[in-house]
């Protein structure tokens, strides 16, 4: 009875299996994949800007207006910018869970720490200009005070020059038709120019020597009287205070020969009073030393001879009231104006 019963539940088995050959393999039921948890993120800003989330441009929110997104859970970064692009946020949103996450973005106090610090920065450079420009007058005040100073003490030295000059000429008269009469006698308003063929024989009618070694590039007043030098044409320029030669001729540095720019030549005669040396034609010398002129008058004085202007000549810097420096075809040359000869210089 047994082995009855075992074999038909081999037999059934058997049956079993066939059956499902002939239906074919059995399906398992397929695993769907999971759809990470998403959020909604409302940005908000206080002025109109433009965003970005994660470098993602996202499009314009007005001034106190909001816009929205999809994100996923997780950290993300959300960049404001001005529509002028001068001022910028940037902010990290911690979105922990699904449903919206909040962000404000406040872009006004970044707005108002720069419009602060650029103003600060105009007041300083406003400050800075006006101590500028402050400085700037006392140093100019000072230096017209120099000028004048030098001016006026020139002045004095060539009033007492010229009065100790009246006074030994009033003791030694020269006689009428005796030559030439020296330089800073009290007749110069006659012959105060002296003049010449030749520079050579300027020098030797004035009695200067050229300047020794150790001589060379000292200023007018450390020299001793009786020399000659020379130095650029410029340098005796009017200055903007109306002055010849700017500080004074005190501070005029003479070389031992000339050269290059150095083409003005500088007489320093014993009695100490200096003579610009350099070529006038014959009817401005005769105009210059009319005695009966009453004002200053005009001239071109060359450094080297030029056409009719071939007359050597010294002329008293003290006499010169005004000069301005030029080059004519390539020859310098001062367009001076001469003052009144045996009067006290104009100031």
């Amino acid at each position: 009875m047994a082995g009855l019963t075992l074999t038909a539940i081999l037999a059934t088995a058997a049956l079993s299996a066939l059956a499902q050959q002939d239906e074919g393999p059995i399906l398992l039921p397929k695993t769907l994949p999971v759809k990470p948890a998403s959020a909604t993120l409302l940005v908000m800003c206080d002025l109109a800007c433009n965003w970005n989330l994660d470098g993602e441009p996202k499009g314009h929110i007005q001034p106190e207006g909001s816009a929205k997104a999809k994100v996923e859970l997780g950290q993300h970064i959300v960049i404001a910018v001005t529509e002028d692009g001068a001022d910028q946020v940037r902010q990290i949103s911690e979105v922990k869970s699904t449903g919206q996450t909040a962000l404000a973005l406040d872009l006004k106090p970044v707005r108002a720490a720069r419009l602060k610090a650029e103003q600060e920065a105009r007041d300083k450079a406003a400050r800075d200009a006006l101590e500028k420009a402050a400085q700037d007058a006392l140093e100019k005040a000072a230096q017209d005070a120099r000028d004048k100073a030098a001016a006026e003490e020139r002045d004095k030295a060539t009033r007492e020059q010229q009065e100790k000059e009246e006074k030994e000429q009033v003791q030694t008269p020269h006689a009428e038709g005796a030559g030439s009469v020296p330089i800073g006698s009290a007749t110069r308003a006659r012959v105060t120019i002296p003049s010449a063929k030749s520079v050579e024989a300027l020098r030797k009618e004035n009695a200067v020597r050229a300047l020794q070694p150790l001589e060379d590039d000292e200023i007018v007043s450390s020299l001793p009287g009786g020399v000659y030098g020379f130095t650029v044409p410029w340098i005796i320029n009017t200055n903007a205070s109306g002055i010849v030669g700017g500080t004074g001729v005190d501070k005029l540095g003479l070389r031992r020969s000339s050269g290059g720019t150095f083409v003005m030549e500088i007489h320093k005669l014993h009695s100490g009073e200096v003579y610009v040396v350099g070529y006038l034609s014959e009817s401005d010398l005769a105009r210059l030393q009319n005695p009966s002129r009453t004002s200053s008058a005009k001239a071109t004085l060359f450094f080297s001879p030029y056409l009719e202007y071939s007359l050597a000549v010294a002329i008293p810097l003290s006499r010169i009231t005004s000069s301005r420096f030029r080059s004519v075809e390539k020859i310098y040359a001062n367009d001076i104006s001469v003052g009144v000869l045996g009067a006290p210089k104009p100031k």
